[in-house]
């Protein structure tokens, strides 16, 4: 009898420590129940996030660091101004962090900037079209939830009352409790590589690893992740789930544009020969004359005239597009760094373009700059990342189809 109370013994104590071991860390929380969590799609990111969350006034602010990690890493800081600068998806915003303002797509707002433990946090939401997603907090819960609207999205109905469970298995922590009839977002576990497949199989030791492998694919098969109404991201069995329909279809790319494209050489007093209404280019559909010309100031001098007026008639009427050439090529090195490193010499630089392109209605511009540093390069890059969302939003005459440079 005594023997028998042993081995009971010894068998609840392997089960206790099997359950602590195997089970008790599927109940752990978190961690982050004291704070605004942060969902995007189908992850709770609060955990690997540099800053936090912070709520105010109806805005919902991301530190720039986080920012640059999630949706865009050419979101940047300018020291010498003071400014946070958001060029991208045809849209451009400036943060004057000093004054207090911003101006978002031309419109000027009254827009604080929050600093906090030496981080800047920018309003997220007022940058939706910025980075294609919807924002939305649900305050009883206290989570931002962060929706690509350029993705597929699928939904379902629950069946029966069920709850969400934190692992992909019934002995996990419950995290929100949905009652039948209500709509998920659901997004289908995708199977990983065999974790064991490198293991050798005639081993007890790859055996029991190959094993557990295949259960945990099947275990997989089983669950889907899914996204409540109120925020909350977890696991629930594909069973409990009816009506799994695609409700949102990815957004399809455009199709791109073959360019095909011919510098030409242009000066006003030679009157180069598109006087001519004859001339074509075979295989041709967008012609960059020699149009602007940068001093080293960032001011611009056109190079048209009536020559370049009959040029602009000439291409026109062949159906080219006309992307004039802007060209630095006679600046030193040092100038060109003192004009492409400072934002506002960049800025009047690309007003400057916009304002000749709407003039003459042309459809795009060539940059072509030398003598650049390669230290400086990213100065060039951040000329061309401020420059594009103003061409694709130039609207008047359309303006801006693409955007290249040489």
């Amino acid at each position: 009898m005594k023997v028998v109370r042993n081995i009971i013994l010894v068998i609840l104590f392997i089960i206790v420590v099997g359950f602590c071991l195997c089970i008790a860390p599927n109940y752990q929380k978190s961690g982050y129940e004291d704070r605004t969590n942060l969902v995007i799609n189908f992850r709770n990111v609060t955990g690997t996030m540099k800053g936090e969350v912070i709520r105010e006034n109806g805005n919902t602010y991301i530190s720039l660091d986080d920012i640059n990690n999630y949706f865009d890493r050419y979101t940047y800081y300018d020291e010498k101004y003071n400014y946070i600068i958001v060029a991208r998806n045809g849209h451009f915003a400036r943060f004057d962090i000093k004054a207090g303002t911003a101006e978002i797509d031309t419109k000027n707002v009254n827009q604080k900037i929050i600093e906090k433990d030496g981080l800047k946090y920018i309003p997220i939401n007022l940058l939706e079209d910025f980075y294609d997603i919807k924002v939305k907090y649900n305050e009883s819960t206290d989570i931002i939830s962060i929706e690509s609207t350029n993705t597929e999205l699928k939904q379902a109905t629950a069946t029966v009352k069920l709850s969400v469970k934190s692992k992909q298995t019934n002995f996990s922590r419950t995290l929100e409790k949905i009652d039948k009839g209500s709509t998920l977002y659901v997004k289908e576990i995708t199977e990983g590589d065999d974790a064991g497949s490198n293991v050798e199989p005639e081993t007890l030791k790859g055996k029991i690893t190959k094993w557990i492998n295949i259960q945990k694919k099947k275990i997989a098969k089983n669950w889907v992740i899914v996204r409540t109404e109120n925020g909350t991201i977890g696991y629930i069995h594909k069973d409990s789930l009816d009506d799994i329909k695609v409700v949102r279809e990815a957004k399809k790319e455009e199709e791109k544009q073959t360019i095909s494209l011919v510098w030409d050489y242009f000066e006003n007093t030679i009157a180069i020969p598109k006087n001519d209404t004859n001339t074509t280019y075979k295989g041709i559909n967008v012609v960059s004359p020699a149009f602007m010309f940068v001093d080293e100031n960032g001011n611009i001098r056109e190079n048209i005239g009536d020559s370049g007026l009959n040029y602009i008639s000439w291409a026109k009427s062949k159906g080219y597009e006309i992307w004039p050439m802007v060209k630095c090529d006679n600046l030193l090195t040092d100038n060109m760094r003192n004009m492409l490193s400072d934002y506002k010499k960049r800025e009047s630089l690309i007003n400057q373009i916009m304002q000749t392109c709407q003039k003459y209605s042309f459809n795009g511009v060539n940059i072509d700059m030398e003598n650049i540093n390669q230290a400086d390069k990213d100065y060039f890059s951040r000329l061309i990342i401020e420059l594009k969302p103003r061409l694709e939003r130039s609207e008047e005459r359309r303006v801006g189809k693409e955007c290249r440079s040489r």
